[in-house]
């Protein structure tokens, strides 16, 4: 404004000064709304202008006229030069106590009151040089020995100016002249100093940061937000320089609410963003939705990756609650620990802190990437969103942050993850279930409606929000360790009702476990749908698959009872209907049938157990090959449950369990998930002490050809990850206790020049081979297994 302001006043001037002459010669050149004048040509043209004039008598007139003029302006110039001196004369002499007022910025370390003083001139002068341009004429010349700040729009219009104006040296003159320290005490104290041997570039840092540290602690004193603000404005323009940055945000430390226009065109420099305190950095957030997404997105993608996260997503085992894992208790059994261990939870609730407005944002966030996930069935990285939005509530209860109270979802979360510790659901726990859950059954809703119009004497009542509240609910229930769990709770119910040989139908607690999974189960749908009911149970489950696996409980108890059973009965009970369809109602019989199946080979009910794995082995070839991700907790659990039955002797490699479980079900679903993958693997050398040499030749060379269009998916990923890693600056494959260090850039070089082999189970296969050569196993060569090695080849070679 003050550059506009100025270039209308100097325009003005030269058109006065044309119309009193009798010719106008000059000519100006508009170059991109600049005006640029040749000053050789003015001159020559000025010159012949005055000739002219002198020449007749009303020409010497006019020019004595405009002599007398450029006298009167010499004059204001000089007396305004002198009222500066005398201004500038108190300064010279007042004590630190007591600071005067001066109109350029402090020239040395002064003390912090005086800092503070000077900041208030310069504040005037950034602001359009009101104090010099107040009076009527002379307006350029009343600003020759302002201080003017070579950035931001006012330094640009300068600079450009004075270039297109004079020639370069003397542009460059009037540049150094303008931006001097103006101040009596300077030269003197400088001259001195250069006679000492310091140069004019070390004398500028000292001062500078004399400056700046007694301005810092004039900062500290402040107490008025009005002056916090006008120092912010004044200082604002500098945050951009490294050297001065300190100051601004200094400032905005201070604020308790920083005004929207500086927010705004913080989110704009990723630089200075990241070095804003987090306070600040919380107010840009709540400004700027997208800048909030892509600086959390990398935290919830870092929590996917995370081991711990993996292990609650694929384990189905109910696990002893004095199994260590990474030197924490199982997620499953004590699922705060697990929060306390995840690097990436912690980093998210710290930008959260007490903000709801970022809550929401998250919570959105995790909403809309499991909603909008491309992939058709639930994978490991969908239950993980559903892990994150219930540990990060989890995580703001363990904190005592107020900010779980107003989540609708918090009751629901608490009072599961109580009952996954105490590692059941009875009546207690249901009760409260069933009291959440009371405002979206429309069965109560409408006994509650009808007692609420008799008291009121009749009108409408109040329904609960349910614009997506249920889908979040349907979130919570399907977390993992909590799905799994009331699998569990509901094989547990249906055992009471066959030992109290009643009926799956009439037992309430049955039927609203299996509620809470059909909303588990369709809670992505009702998600995209928009549609949110809390359905009935399915008559199919209650009629026909319950009843059909009480028979399955039945001959499990028989077998105590010491009656044999045909094991080679093949799905005896049609259960294999219910396994394949992807209908929500069978996947609820989907997940009860392999909790079944986990829970006898965990009781030693092999008989059953080889029953179940029949059953599930004519099946899977009817699987596609995309819906086998849903069964990769099953695979994972089956696995781990077989090593400990091979390292307890309780099963052989060569009996029946064995050869249902390995060699028709888990080699056959191998491709499902790495993770899979690799604890099969571990398997494999967990019971090679039973296989001769060539079975596990076998096994490795068929998992290799099973598994690899998986190993492709997982090396996609992995470059995926590799360049968001590079283009925002984070490390999301590091592990829990190294998440977000910084551009790691060795590691990324090294990752880089490895991504042909990073298929996510290369690793494991050479400490294979490498076990062969060093401890007592089978010894694995290029001659009895070829393909093996092809496939460690190249990366040797690399």
């Amino acid at each position: 404004h003050c550059a506009r302001e100025r270039r209308r006043r100097e325009t003005k001037r030269d058109e006065e000064r044309r119309r009193e002459t009798d010719g106008n010669f000059g000519f100006v050149i508009r170059n991109s709304g600049w005006a640029i004048q040749e000053r050789g040509q003015e001159y020559r043209e000025e010159t012949m202008d005055t000739m002219d004039m002198k020449a007749t008598p009303s020409g010497q007139e006019k020019e004595r006229e405009r002599e007398k003029k450029e006298d009167e302006e010499n004059d204001k110039h000089k007396q305004q030069q002198q009222q500066q001196q005398q201004q500038q004369q108190p300064l010279q002499n007042k004590s630190k106590d007591v600071p005067a007022p001066g109109p350029g910025p402090a020239p040395g370390p002064a003390p912090a009151d005086e800092s503070s003083t000077l900041l208030d001139g310069e504040e005037k002068e950034l602001s359009g040089h009101s104090d010099q341009n107040a009076g009527g004429g002379g307006e350029k010349d009343g600003s020759e020995n302002a201080t003017i700040p070579l950035v931001g729009g006012l330094g640009c219009d300068y600079v450009s100016r004075v270039l297109s104006t004079f020639a370069p040296q003397e542009a460059v003159r009037e540049i150094q002249e303008k931006t001097q320290v103006h101040d009596a005490r300077y030269n003197p104290v400088f001259g001195l100093l250069q006679q000492m041997g310091l140069e004019r570039a070390e004398v500028s840092k000292i001062l500078l940061s004399s400056i700046i540290q007694a301005l810092l602690r004039n900062i500290q004193t402040l107490t008025q937000e009005e002056n916090m603000l006008d120092l912010l404005e004044a200082s604002f323009i500098y945050i951009r320089i490294p050297e001065l940055r300190s100051i601004p945000i200094a400032v905005l430390e201070r604020l308790k609410s920083v005004p929207n226009n500086f927010l705004k065109q913080l989110s704009a420099d990723r630089a200075v963003f990241n070095d804003l305190p987090q306070s600040v950095q919380r107010q840009v957030w709540e400004l700027d939705k997208s800048l909030l997404q892509q600086h959390v997105s990398p935290y919830i993608h870092c929590y996917v990756l995370e081991r711990a996260t993996t292990l609650s997503c694929l384990n189905m085992n109910e696990e002893n609650p004095n199994k260590q894992f990474l030197g924490m208790s199982v997620p499953s059994v004590y699922r705060q620990t697990y929060r306390n261990g995840s690097a990436s939870l912690k980093k998210v609730t710290s930008i959260i802190d007490k903000s709801n407005k970022i809550y929401k944002y998250i919570v959105n966030l995790c909403l809309t990437l499991y909603r909008e996930s491309e992939k058709p069935f639930m994978s490991k990285d969908e239950q993980a969103y559903c892990s994150f939005r219930s540990q990060l509530l989890m995580a703001l209860h363990d904190s005592v942050n107020e900010l779980r109270t107003v989540d609708p979802c918090h009751r629901l979360a608490w009072t599961l993850d109580a009952a996954i510790k105490e590692r059941s659901c009875e009546q207690k726990r249901l009760h409260e279930l069933m009291q959440i859950f009371n405002p979206y059954d429309r069965k109560n809703r409408k006994k509650m409606r009808f007692s609420r119009s008799i008291e009121d004497g009749g009108g409408s009542t109040s329904q609960p929000d349910e614009s997506t509240v249920l889908g979040e609910m349907g979130m919570i229930l399907r977390d993992p360790p909590v799905y799994f769990f009331l699998a569990r709770q509901a094989l547990k119910r249906l055992e009471h009702v066959v030992e109290a040989q009643t009926m799956p139908r009439d037992d309430s607690a049955l039927t609203f476990l299996s509620r809470l999974l059909q909303i588990a189960s369709n809670c992505r749908f009702m998600l995209r749908e928009k549609s949110f009911k809390f359905l009935k149970v399915d008559e199919g489950l209650m009629r026909d698959f319950y009843p059909r696996l009480g028979a399955s409980l039945v001959d499990r108890k028989l077998l105590k009872a010491g009656k044999q059973l045909d094991v080679k009965a093949l799905d005896q009970y049609a259960l294999g209907e219910w396994l394949v369809s992807h209908h929500v109602n069978h996947n609820v019989a989907q997940v009860v049938y392999q909790v079944f199946v986990i829970d006898c080979l965990a009781k030693s009910n092999f008989e059953v157990a080889q029953q179940a794995l029949m059953t599930i082995a004519s099946v899977l070839p009817k699987i596609t090959s995309k819906a086998m991700v849903e069964w990769s907790p099953f695979m994972y659990s089956l696995a781990e449950r077989l090593q400990s039955l091979v390292q307890s002797k309780a099963i052989d490699t060569k009996g029946d369990v064995w050869e249902l479980a390995v060699d028709r079900i888990l080699i056959k679903a191998i491709n499902s998930e790495v993770e899979v993958h690799k604890h099969v693997l571990l398997l494999i050398q967990v019971a090679s002490s039973q296989l001769s040499t060539d079975d596990v030749i076998r096994y490795l060379e068929t998992m290799l050809d099973l598994s690899e269009k998986s190993r492709k998916r997982f090396k996609k990923k992995q470059i995926k990850l590799l360049q968001n890693e590079e283009e925002n600056g984070y490390n999301v494959g590091s592990p829990p206790g190294q998440t977000f260090i910084g551009p790691d850039r060795n590691l990324l070089a090294k990752r880089r020049s490895n991504q042909d082999v990073n298929d996510g189970v290369y690793e494991s296969y050479r400490q294979l081979v490498n076990k062969s050569k060093t401890e007592p196993f089978h010894v694995l060569t290029e001659e009895n297994a070829p393909k093996l090695f092809e496939y460690l080849k190249p990366t040797v070679e690399s």
